[in-house]
């Protein structure tokens, strides 16, 4: 109703247990529509923590002595890794990105029609990644080193309790270890988020779960530096301004033609 005015949608979050920065009320840009949040935000910056939890998860590995040689191989290039499952399991590259995001929260990869992958992308889909070496691969990784890295944060907790580099807690007792590490990884999320607040928070306009979104352009490498100086993490960092090219999509006249 305030079109071509400048007006504000107020942004509120809430931390869940695990410490994540979750959107809150009616409207929120956490969890709209990539089309509809690049329209609220055109010209700002997204700032992105590339494979976020993989990254993460690589290196707690890392501490204990656990090579993860797939995750590695995906993290030196996340994109041509996409790219390949996607070519070789019949999926587009959205759909082989959630499922490789889906992989370290514990999905599993059988033709069950009970598993999330299987209902949303069908059993051939399934029958198809199991084929994939590097999809193997990933899952070995995976399954290989997440009860040490929960074992480790759990030997530095309380009794009954798992804490996160965030200090947040969580109760162990009848907890999967899928959810025990989602605790973990969601945990150094937000611990590195919360230090680019602390830095930039004047700046930044909506935080996502990997992601934030800022008016002023800041150079990844700095925010690299202060993430790794601040916690310890070593991620890398892309940036782009938030609009479209106009082969994809322009508005032509009107803020009618957007919506």
């Amino acid at each position: 109703s305030r079109l071509g005015t400048k007006s504000s949608i107020p942004q509120p979050y809430r931390q869940a247990t695990a410490g994540r920065w979750c959107g809150v009320g009616p409207i929120h840009l956490q969890t709209v529509c990539r089309e509809a949040r690049t329209v609220a935000l055109w010209g700002s910056y997204l700032f992105d923590i590339e494979a976020c939890h993989y990254a993460l998860f690589a290196q707690m590995a890392d501490r204990l002595g656990l090579d993860t040689p797939m995750i590695r191989q995906l993290l030196a290039d996340k994109k041509e890794f996409r790219e390949f499952v996607a070519r070789e399991a019949e999926l587009s590259v959205a759909d082989t990105k959630w499922v490789l995001t889906s992989f370290i929260y514990g999905a599993k990869l059988n033709a069950s029609y009970r598993t999330s992958i299987s209902q949303e992308l069908g059993q051939g889909t399934v029958e198809r990644l199991r084929e994939i070496a590097e999809v193997q691969g990933l899952l070995n990784d995976i399954n290989r080193a997440r009860k040490p890295i929960i074992r480790d944060y759990d030997s530095r907790s309380g009794p009954g309790w798992l804490c996160n580099d965030l200090r947040r807690n969580t109760r162990q007792k009848g907890s999967p270890q899928r959810v025990l590490l989602s605790h973990l990884l969601q945990g150094a999320e937000a611990q590195m988020l919360t230090a680019v607040g602390h830095a930039h928070g004047k700046d930044i306009q909506l935080l996502l779960h990997d992601g934030w979104v800022m008016k002023r352009p800041v150079e990844p490498g700095d925010l690299e530096n202060l993430i790794r100086t601040q916690t310890g993490w070593n991620v890398r960092i892309s940036v782009e301004k938030l609009g479209f090219k106009e082969s994809v999509w322009m508005p032509r006249n009107r803020y009618d033609d957007i919506f």
